[in-house]
């Protein structure tokens, strides 16, 4: 399994301690099925080359996007993104009230390599820079060490890293936060398994509906039944069925409404 080096709170720690919920997780369910976990970690974008290479076998948790579906296959976890973002700016800029208005800017949007985010950058006509390993904490050194870019903080980060500087807001630092101008996010996550990996074997899907929508629940193929990737499928089922994901959420205090 492999996942972003710079973690994640209560999911994965930052390299190299891999504490957390996706590693307890994993590890109940490799053991259910009689195998064992072992964890790599590497930058997003590297950890998405790995899995599109079959070099890695899972992804712990994401969203469905059909051009991974390539080389993903989307199995559930049991659980749900529910995120709302601020914006982070020099402090001179004006209010933005959505992510265009950044194009009315002298602004570059930073995104962490490797996430979905691009996409939304690209199809706007943003300017922007994917930047490996970035972080909230890169990207507010960023904005303070003067340079013109936009950041999209997950409130969750934003929140926690004010309790830790013991401050209210980030204008001491000359940094303007934008609260209206990005959307929430709420979906349902899987685990994502490489269709290139030794564990992963498919069949044609006699359910798949091409008149439909592409997604998880509608896909083209499905895991062999019996096969390494099915039983991984099955493992995640029971553990969330049976309240045991519930017991591993609390233990990490994570959330998810």
């Amino acid at each position: 399994m492999t996942y972003k080096d710079v973690g994640k709170p209560g999911y994965m720690a930052p390299s190299p301690d891999n504490t957390g919920l996706y590693q307890a997780l994993y590890l109940e369910a490799a053991q259910r099925i009689g195998c064992s976990l072992i964890i790599k970690r590497f930058p997003k974008k590297r950890s998405l080359r790995q899995l599109q290479a079959g070099k890695i076998d899972i992804y712990p948790s994401t969203g469905f996007e059909e051009s991974r579906s390539l080389y993903l296959h989307y199995i559930p976890n049991g659980l749900f993104r529910n995120e709302t973002y601020y914006g982070l700016s020099p402090l001179n800029t004006v209010e933005l009230e959505s992510i265009d208005d950044i194009k009315d800017t002298e602004l570059t949007w930073i995104i962490e390599a490797g996430r979905t985010t691009v996409n939304s950058a690209k199809e706007k006509n943003i300017p922007y820079q994917a930047l490996v390993g970035l972080t909230h904490t890169k990207a507010i050194k960023m904005i303070v060490w003067k340079r013109k870019v936009f950041y999209q903080i997950d409130t969750e980060d934003y929140n926690r890293y004010l309790k830790e500087q013991g401050t209210s807001d980030l204008t001491h630092l000359n940094i303007k936060t934008h609260k209206y101008c990005c959307d929430a996010k709420s979906q349902k996550l899987y685990a994502g398994i490489s269709r290139f990996s030794p564990i992963y074997q498919e069949e044609q899907n006699p359910d798949y509906d091409p008149l439909m929508p592409l997604s998880p629940e509608n896909f083209p193929t499905r895991l062999v039944p019996g096969s390494i990737g099915h039983q991984l499928s099955q493992a995640l089922e029971d553990i969330y069925t049976s309240g045991r994901l519930n017991q591993l959420l609390n233990e990490y205090n994570i959330d998810l409404n």
